[in-house]
C-alpha cells in the first residue's frame, strides 16, 4: 500500500503471520519475498506499461506456488448511464479502446486514468 494508515489498520487486525509493506508501483516495488501478494484497487491508476511492471515485480517476488491476489477496477463497469445511455466513464474508455486497436493496452493512450476513475476530466 502507499497509505500507512491503511497498513497500520492492516497490522492491527491481521494475523499474526501477515506482513505489510509501504510501496508505490512499478517505480518504487518493495524488495521482498513473499508467499502471497495483494494488491488491491491500484491497477487501474496506472497505465499499462505500468501494469507489465508491477506483475514482473509480482512474479519475481513470488515463492515457487506463490499466489497473486488482485482486485481492479474497470470502466466497463455499469456505472450510472448518461443521457446515451451509456455511463460517461465508460464512453471515455470506449473512444480511447477503439482509437487505439492493436496497440498494447489500447485502452491506456493517452489518458489521465486517476483523473477517469474520479470522472473529473468527464
Amino acid at each position: 500500500d502507499c497509505d500507512e494508515a491503511h497498513l497500520a489498520y492492516t497490522r492491527a487486525h491481521a494475523p499474526p503471520d501477515v506482513a505489510t509493506a509501504f510501496a508505490r508501483v512499478p517505480d518504487a516495488p518493495p524488495a521482498v519475498t513473499a508467499s502471497s501478494i495483494l494488491i488491491g484497487e491500484v491497477l487501474h491508476f496506472v497505465e499499462g506499461h505500468a501494469i507489465d511492471k508491477t506483475l514482473a515485480w509480482a512474479h519475481d517476488a513470488l515463492v515457487p506456488g506463490g499466489v497473486l491476489c488482485l482486485t481492479a477496477g474497470t470502466p466497463w463497469a455499469k456505472f450510472v448511464p448518461g443521457a446515451s445511455g451509456m455511463c460517461p466513464i465508460q464512453a471515455v474508455a470506449q473512444g480511447l479502446w477503439e482509437a487505439n486497436q492493436g496497440k498494447d493496452w489500447p485502452g491506456s493512450q493517452g489518458v489521465n486514468h486517476q483523473e477517469l476513475m474520479a470522472g473529473a476530466s468527464l
